[in-house]
């Protein structure tokens, strides 16, 4: 019979990134026989002092055959374990070890800026943590893109608050940066965490979001994307195709292959849009009008009549104002929103189409799935189906 053999996990469980980590090193266990994981929150193990925590470490680590565990500012001080590891880290600065996990940061920036620019911006903020490799090369990089278009970019960075506070930390300075910067402008955070604080700052001045500043977070954690009001819009990071790989790759290592010095590579996925950038940035006020009356009726049938009424326009002047921002008309502009919303509804929730015919004022079941079909290509039932099953990869 096989030896059972022990890797042992140094990640942060209380994080989306931590979380999606864990669940690809899980999907290369359940096709290994004989393999135990034995898990630290990292989160929780930096809190102890340093001594504690190297003591806590390599207690743990006693007979593991491979170790997977993120960076940690004790890092220097913990022992040559005698096994492979393999070390994630947010930044090439950081990282040290021959076997290591990173995130393409320069990816990632290149994707948000894409979004954002998508949504009609020509101007551009950052929001990120000070003392942080991976914030700073996240600004780097999307600075690089904001100036290789010649557009305009403000950045703020803030202090780390100290953790397990009872109270909401306080940001100095947010507010007034917020209030300081032209719009309408998008905004690029270097994580989920930071992208709440900015719409939560907005809420607190009374700044429309998106309307005047659109906000894009990093990471797509949905504990906390899911619970803004509006939902943060986030880039989806391919976590847990790194932490297969990465358990793969220690896998043969703690099997004696000689592998040579290697980087895993996460790489960004899709933007997971949600309502924080969820609207075109235009100046003109008649537009912009339009534009919230079919978002805030978008679960309505209405007609481009009905939206030349609410904002006093004729059809043809309010035509050629979409044609000239959007380049397209205010019919086509109603059907992809309400594309959106059913796409929306098929994967965030569990309604059926009937319910989602309901829900949306169709006359029925039928209508909705050729309406879908017609614009998409494919039944709602099946892109339910696509889509769940990528997410579960």
């Amino acid at each position: 019979m096989l030896n059972r053999r022990s890797i042992l996990l140094v990640i942060d469980r209380t994080k989306s990134n931590g979380r999606e980590l864990l669940k690809g090193i899980s999907s290369y266990g359940r096709m290994v026989k004989n393999l135990n994981f034995k898990i630290i929150d990292a989160e929780i193990a930096t809190e102890l002092k340093r001594d504690a925590f190297v003591e806590y470490v390599s207690q743990s680590a006693e007979g593991v055959s491979g170790i997977i565990m993120v960076e940690s500012v004790y890092l220097d001080s913990l022992p040559d374990f005698g096994v492979p590891v393999i070390l994630a880290s947010a930044s090439r600065t950081f990282a040290k070890g021959d076997y290591l996990i990173q995130v393409n940061n320069q990816a990632v920036a290149k994707e948000a800026f894409k979004h954002l620019t998508s949504y009609g911006h020509s101007f551009f903020g950052y929001v990120g943590l000070k003392g942080f490799d991976w914030c700073k090369a996240r600004f780097e990089f999307f600075s690089e893109e904001v100036e290789n278009q010649g557009k305009m970019l403000r950045s703020f960075f803030y202090e780390p608050a100290g953790k397990y506070t009872m109270k909401e930390p306080f940001r100095p300075g947010l507010e007034e940066w917020l209030i300081s910067i032209p719009k309408p402008v998008g905004i690029f955070t270097a994580s989920d965490l930071s992208g709440k604080h900015v719409i939560e700052a907005c809420r607190r001045l009374d700044i429309k979001v998106p309307d005047e500043v659109s906000v894009l977070g990093v990471d797509n954690d949905d504990l906390i994307c899911d619970f803004m009001n509006p939902t943060l819009s986030s880039v989806n990071l391919k976590t847990r195709d790194g932490g297969f790989e990465a358990a793969r790759l220690l896998g043969k290592l703690m099997n004696g292959e000689k592998c040579p010095p290697q980087t895993i590579i996460i790489d960004p996925g899709k933007i997971a849009v949600r309502q924080s950038t969820d609207f075109i940035a235009v100046r003109e006020e008649n537009v912009a009008k339009a534009l919230r009356f079919i978002r805030d009726n978008v679960l309505l049938p209405i007609q481009t009549e009905d939206v030349c009424e609410a904002v006093c326009c004729s059809r043809q002047f309010l035509y050629n104002k979409f044609k000239r921002h959007l380049r397209c008309s205010v019919h086509d502009y109603i059907r992809r929103c309400r594309i959106r919303k059913i796409c929306e509804l098929l994967i965030e929730t569990n309604l059926t189409i009937s319910e989602i015919s309901y829900k949306m004022h169709f006359p029925d079941p039928d209508h909705v799935s050729r309406y879908f079909k017609k614009q998409k290509g494919i039944s709602p039932t099946q892109y339910r189906k696509n889509l769940r099953s990528e997410r579960t990869g």
